[in-house]
């Protein structure tokens, strides 16, 4: 399948939600538009990327900081799976946002 870049991320740090079967990435757009239904490309080497849907982007803010900052969130389908993604630790790294296209 190919990708299409639409954006690039600036991730600063990821958590999940257990309760919620949902996991986060918090950081900034650093160029291009991020939105619901685009993919989030997590490198695992420098071959191979796991694609993550993103389910909905939320504008957060923390205490005593002027800068606005994107809350990526992608649900997941069950325990394991958000195991493994958490297991990812991703934080302090740019992400490509792809769009990716049926063939």
């Amino acid at each position: 399948m190919p990708t299409d870049t639409k954006a690039v991320f600036s991730a600063i740090d990821s958590f999940a939600i257990r309760s919620r079967l949902k996991y986060y990435i918090i950081g900034t757009i650093e160029s291009g538009e991020v939105k619901p239904n685009l993919f989030v490309n997590i490198t695992l080497n420098s071959s191979l990327a796991l694609p993550l849907r993103i389910s909905a982007i939320e504008e957060i803010e923390f205490a005593k900081k002027e800068e606005k900052y994107q809350l990526l969130i992608i649900a997941c389908e069950n325990e394991e799976a958000l195991e493994l993604i958490l297991a990812m630790n991703v934080g302090l790294e740019q992400i490509q946002i792809t769009e990716i296209k049926q063939e």
